[in-house]
């Protein structure tokens, strides 16, 4: 019972998602910094449109993204996604 009911009422607390975002802010920041992962954005950009599986988007545009994220929204996913069915 303890394993279903994390599976089913998982917790995102704000805490943890602030330094998981932390993290993820510093590796986009890096990539920006980083000429052959600025490269390979590029080139996934070009060679796939937006929509398609490789595209990929820019690191300033993830960066933004990060910034709407929140603890409601991860719980909604995760109902969707992995939730009873």
């Amino acid at each position: 019972p303890v394993l279903q009911d994390l599976l089913f009422n998982p917790t995102f607390s704000e805490d943890q998602l602030a330094l998981v975002l932390k993290e993820l802010r510093a590796g986009l920041t890096r990539g920006m910094n980083d000429t052959a992962r600025r490269a390979g954005n590029a080139l996934m950009q070009n060679l796939f449109p937006p929509g398609h599986a490789f595209y990929e988007r820019s690191h300033e545009e993830r960066l933004q993204e990060l910034d709407s994220i929140n603890p409601e929204m991860l719980q909604a996913f995760h109902f969707t996604n992995y939730g009873p069915q």
